[in-house]
């Protein structure tokens, strides 16, 4: 892998795989929520944290080196993002105290939709154009 490479994939790339560990590891905890929040206030969690990792994913796509991620990097974001959330939350199911739950499943894909457009949005804004150049 030649440096410009290397450079490409530790800027774009090795932060969406480390985000996505961070999630995994944490949902290796028997974390509950704490009595005295409200009982919805962890699908504010969830929808937090991942747009945080949509946004991420937006921005790995975009930069990809091939055209097709670049060109659908909204719905490949968006179903990455999805399946790593259906996984996680299959996953929980595993651990002391945690579940699978359809409505966290439903908040991480609206986290991670919301972290994509976001993402869409400040490109367009800044540069013109999500591709970067002015109509």
């Amino acid at each position: 892998m030649d440096n410009i490479k290397k450079q490409a994939w530790f800027k774009y790339y090795l932060p969406s795989y480390l985000y996505a560990g961070l999630i995994f590891t944490l949902s290796s905890y028997s974390l509950v929520v704490p009595p005295s929040l409200p009982s919805f206030s962890d699908k504010w969690i969830h929808f937090v944290e991942y747009t945080i990792f949509g946004l991420l994913l937006a921005r790995s796509y975009l930069n990809a080196k091939t055209n097709f991620l670049k060109q659908y990097f909204i719905i490949v974001a968006f179903l990455t993002g999805s399946i790593c959330a259906f996984f996680d939350e299959y996953y929980q199911s595993f651990v002391p105290l945690r579940g699978f739950e359809t409505l966290d499943l439903l908040a991480d894909m609206l986290g991670i939709l919301s972290g994509v457009m976001i993402y869409k949005a400040a490109k367009y804004l800044s540069k013109g154009t999500v591709t970067g150049t002015k109509p």
